[in-house]
């Protein structure tokens, strides 16, 4: 249902013609299931993206969305190539996209609640790519083809961050309040 949702999202925006100027904003929280669309969820949101400038697009993600959402953070970051390798050299980054990851506003730790305020994007940057953060270890070569470079990041983002059994409905729900608030 939730990639059926967003299919809809995807054919709305595409379908603005003369009313895109008046969009100022998309918000998709963990929503980004399109790996077998054509084209994929990330290579649509970067085009769109890529080929108007008014409207921002935000997306927060679980370990569900995690592919997608990755793939499209780093080819907005102008890290990552459509085809999920790394480019030669790197690319203008996309002004009006922002992506990240879906985490509680606290959560028990060394027997106490610890507060956690936006996540810091250097710490994802960290532990999804960290040659970008930190400086590649001795003998390290970056993938090259076939994918190897997104693939590996979204491996790391798996394996690293501690995504909680019931994050999707608290992705959705503290998304949702956090933008409203802002209004």
């Amino acid at each position: 249902m939730r990639g059926q949702l967003w299919s809809g999202m995807r054919n709305l925006v595409g379908s603005l013609g003369k009313y895109q100027p008046n969009l100022s904003a998309c918000w998709g929280f963990d929503c980004l299931y399109g790996a077998k669309a054509q084209p994929d969820d990330a290579t649509f949101w970067y085009q769109w993206l890529s080929g108007q400038s008014t409207c921002a697009l935000e997306i927060v993600y679980g370990p569900t969305t995690l592919s997608q959402s990755v793939k499209l953070d780093l080819v907005g970051r102008g890290l990552a190539t459509l085809d999920g390798n790394r480019p030669p050299s790197q690319r203008p980054a996309l002004k009006n996209l922002t992506v990240s990851v879906g985490h509680y506003d606290a959560f028990p730790a060394f027997g106490q609640m610890v507060r956690v305020n936006d996540l810091d994007p250097a710490f994802v940057d960290r532990f999804m790519i960290p040659q970008v953060a930190d400086k590649p270890p001795l003998g390290y070569k970056p993938a090259s083809r076939n994918g190897e470079f997104l693939k590996q990041a979204i491996a790391n983002v798996r394996g690293a961050f501690p995504f909680p059994k019931d994050i999707h409905y608290m992705i959705a729900r503290g998304g949702f309040y956090s933008r409203l608030s802002r209004l």
